[in-house]
């Protein structure tokens, strides 16, 4: 983050909290203050920013505000994201053997799942589309039904009469189901 032009954007942007978070659970404390440094001063410009008519804190408040709701690395992810789901419904509607490739995907989180189907929906036509979704969706309750059936057999192994009995693939389902649901890998 260091290279000019984006010092800028992140000075201009600044990051979301549970970025931070991740900056200082590295704890890279002088590339954080390096960021800090430039990033807080930009604030420092948006903190006197005058509107030449009216209330003379609007600007100030306006310009904090758009700080306060962007993250340069949410702003690269959605970037990337948004390319990468265009990618995979072009190459299911032009590359025969992609749908078989996509098949053998494991999962989407729902997030991801829910905003490539919205994608391919608007863009694709009406028969693409279903065999897209059909596939996507075929996906996604193969890996819910064992999720499910994981977080059930974590839930039985707190039970005495299953104390004996082997975890199987249940140990890391809660961390799974979470993920899963939001979308969130913090390892």
């Amino acid at each position: 983050m260091m290279e000019p032009d984006i010092r800028i954007k992140t000075n201009e942007m600044g990051f979301c909290p549970r970025h931070f978070g991740r900056m200082m659970k590295r704890q890279r404390m002088l590339g954080i203050g390096l960021i800090l440094e430039s990033h807080l001063a930009e604030v420092g410009k948006k903190l006197s920013a005058k509107n030449l008519l009216g209330d003379p804190s609007k600007e100030s408040r306006e310009q904090l505000r758009r700080l306060g709701e962007s993250c340069y690395i949410c702003s690269r992810i959605g970037r990337n994201l948004d390319a990468m789901i265009s990618t995979a419904v072009l190459l299911f509607e032009t590359d025969y053997a992609f749908p078989e490739k996509f098949a053998k995907t494991p999962y989407f989180c729902l997030p991801h799942y829910t905003a490539m189907l919205d994608y391919a929906a608007a863009r694709m036509n009406k028969k693409n589309y279903r065999a897209f979704f059909d596939r996507a969706l075929c996906i996604e309750k193969n890996y819910l039904d064992g999720l499910t059936g994981d977080v059930s057999w974590f839930c039985k192994k707190f039970d005495y009469r299953y104390d004996e009995e082997p975890w199987y693939n249940s140990k890391d389902s809660v961390k799974r189901a979470i993920a899963f649901l939001g979308g969130d890998r913090e390892e």
